[in-house]
């Protein structure tokens, strides 16, 4: 593979001061107990850029459907199976906010409570945002037999991989340091098509001497010292998007979308801390900001967009669902990461994600009901061992002297920081590897239209189906054992070819 990226799309943390007004109107009416003009306007709202993935009103409207007599059994029957379901990636507490606020409207005393709906988040697409958690860079030291020999990290040397291991990760709690003006401003920020002033701050805002060119949907900006060709990024940029659009029917931003492009493989962070004023895991080699519609990057050269393109599906995914599950949002993005264009159809191919799951590294029983489910797995001391024991044989086994100019790591001091990371590193393969199997049997269209459906139909309740007989009736197969056994066939097949 050319190039990869964590993937780290901020969750802010409220929004703008108009949608917020929407919702204080919304939550007039709940606590009137206006709820038919909760359902009413909750929806409309539901279906606009600003009134997107908020939990609060998701809920707002669920209770005022429960509280609707001739609905009740049926929303209360299916109120917490949508919450584990639907929102299975929401913060913790919210969940348990929102089953205590059924359970109070359900059990017969009609109870409600609107204390829970100021409790709940109003953020926008506040679900739990999961990443990795390992740096970047880490990353592809671990898979460094197949990307030293083709050179691809020429900045990686084995100075920058010691910083690397020494370099505290950084929670995702700290990353969420947005208040409502940061958002207001990052809104007022977008650059709409044909604005030569707004064109000019952007370009003015990345720095003195930086170069840029605009296409029809795209403003990519680098410095001068960079070798890469704005207007090269611009035209790939424009082919892959065109894709996404007509096969996905994703929402292209009517504003132009802005591409950071730094010269140096580290230089992601501190970009991203110069402009946005905000620390990210270090390492990353991409990140985007859907409020202001940016991608903040590093690539290797023109061609080699697969950064960008992983980063343009969460931009899009953004401004299209309410929510859809993280492991099909992140395995669609990284399917991307390494892909070429057949008949004008971008077709994903097997890049080093494979690694970790042909390798078996980690030694974790994780299955793909697991991680449809978004369940955690935590190691136990004898489990711990035996990972730590395989990857140091593995890191020993692929590591590269020339690659690192002779030097050699203290590798075990990064074993424990992988090892905390491990799984969320083996989730993002598994997931990427699953798409990758629905690509190949032509399965991952139907999957995302099922998925698009249920998102915009949330609460025909009447017609709600899990995310296992989504993925069944998606795969035309009767039971999602029949998808798992399928895919890891398949899977078995690919290391066999490897």
């Amino acid at each position: 593979m050319k190039s990869f990226s964590i993937s780290l799309l901020i969750i802010l943390v409220s929004v703008l001061a108009k949608a917020q007004s929407q919702i204080d109107i919304i939550s007039s009416y709940y606590k009137q107990g206006k709820f038919d003009q909760v359902i009413i306007s909750g929806e409309k709202y539901r279906r606009t850029l600003n009134g997107r993935g908020i939990p609060a009103l998701d809920y707002m409207i669920l209770t005022s459907i429960c509280l609707n007599p001739p609905n009740k059994s049926l929303a209360c029957k299916l109120a917490n199976i949508i919450t584990d379901d639907y929102y299975q990636g929401l913060d913790k507490a919210d969940i348990s906010l929102i089953k205590n606020g059924f359970s109070a409207i359900c059990n017969g005393n009609n109870s409600l409570n609107y204390n829970i709906v100021q409790q709940i988040t109003t953020n926008q697409y506040a679900h739990d945002h999961h990443y990795s958690g390992i740096f970047g860079s880490f990353k592809s030291y671990m898979a460094i037999g197949s990307l030293g020999q083709e050179n691809q990290f020429k900045y990686f040397n084995s100075e920058f991989a010691r910083e690397v291991m020494e370099k505290p990760i950084i929670s995702n709690k700290v990353v969420k340091t947005l208040n409502n003006t940061d958002i207001e401003t990052l809104i007022n920020r977008r650059c709409k098509k044909g604005d030569n002033l707004a064109i000019g701050r952007m370009v003015t805002r990345f720095g003195k001497g930086a170069r840029y060119y605009v296409s029809n949907n795209f403003l990519v900006i680098t410095s001068a010292k960079n070798p890469i060709e704005p207007k090269g990024v611009c035209m790939d940029l424009e082919n892959v998007l065109a894709f996404y659009n007509n096969y996905y029917s994703l929402n292209s931003p009517s504003d132009l979308i802005v591409i950071y492009l730094t010269s140096k493989y580290d230089g992601v962070g501190p970009l991203v801390k110069r402009l946005y004023g905000i620390q990210i895991p270090f390492g990353g080699l991409g990140y985007s900001n859907f409020y202001d519609n940016s991608i903040t990057a590093w690539i290797y050269d023109n061609h080699d967009v697969g950064t960008l393109k992983h980063e343009l599906i969460h931009i899009l995914i953004k401004s299209t669902f309410n929510n859809i599950p993280h492991w099909f949002e992140e395995g669609l993005a990284e399917l991307y990461e390494e892909s070429t264009f057949t008949d004008k159809v971008l077709i994903g191919k097997e890049n080093w994600r494979f690694a970790l799951l042909k390798e078996n590294v980690f030694d974790y029983s994780y299955s793909l009901n697991d991680l449809i489910h978004n369940l955690e797995y935590e190691p136990n001391q004898e489990q711990l061992k035996k990972t730590s024991d395989k990857f140091l044989f593995y890191i020993k086994k692929n590591e590269s002297p020339e690659f690192f100019n002779g030097e050699q790591l203290e590798i075990k001091a990064a074993i424990p920081a992988f090892i905390s990371s491990a799984l969320s590193l083996y989730k993002d393969a598994l997931s990427r590897y699953f798409i990758l199997y629905l690509q190949d049997t032509k399965k991952l269209k139907p999957l995302y239209y099922n998925l698009q459906k249920r998102d915009s139909a949330f609460f025909d309740l009447s017609n709600y189906k899990s995310i296992e007989n989504i993925i069944s009736e998606s795969c035309g197969e009767r039971s999602f054992k029949n998808v798992e056994d399928n895919f890891a066939t398949w899977l078995n097949n690919q290391s066999i070819k490897n």
